[in-house]
C-alpha cells in the first residue's frame, strides 16, 4: 500500500524547516568560500614566491571558528527582518498611528467631560 499523504504548506508549519535548511546551506557556502579563498591564497603565494612568516595561529583560529560555525545553531534571529522592509514599515506605521490616536483621545477628554455634563453625548 503506498503512502499518499498530502502536504499542507502554511506560514507557521513549513517556515522553520525551510529556514533551518537555508541556514545550513549558508553555513556550508561560507565554509566552502573560506576554503576556496585559502586555496587561492596558497596558489598566489606559490606563483609569486611569497613566503608566509607568521605563526599560523590566526589561520588555526579561523579554521576552528569555521568548524564551530557549522556546529553552532543561532536561535536568535529577526523574523520580521526576513519578511522584508514592507512588513517592518507596516508595523512601524501601525505603532505611529496607535500613539497618535492615543494622544488625540487624551487631548479630547476635556471635551468629552464638557459634553457629558450638558447631556450632549446621550
Amino acid at each position: 500500500m503506498s503512502d499518499t499523504r498530502t502536504h499542507i504548506f502554511c506560514c507557521c508549519c513549513d517556515g522553520d524547516e525551510r529556514r533551518r535548511k537555508r541556514y545550513e546551506e549558508y553555513k556550508k557556502l561560507m565554509v566552502e568560500g573560506k576554503a576556496e579563498m585559502e586555496d587561492n591564497m596558497q596558489r598566489m603565494m606559490a606563483k609569486t614566491g611569497a613566503v608566509f612568516e607568521g605563526t599560523g595561529e590566526e589561520t588555526a583560529s579561523s579554521v576552528q571558528n569555521a568548524n564551530a560555525m557549522l556546529e553552532e545553531d543561532h536561535p536568535v534571529y529577526d523574523p520580521y527582518g526576513q519578511l522584508g522592509y514592507g512588513f517592518q514599515a507596516y508595523f512601524s506605521s501601525l505603532q505611529i498611528f496607535s500613539w497618535l490616536f492615543l494622544l488625540l483621545t487624551v487631548l479630547m477628554l476635556p471635551a468629552f467631560f464638557y459634553y457629558d455634563r450638558a447631556a450632549g453625548l446621550i
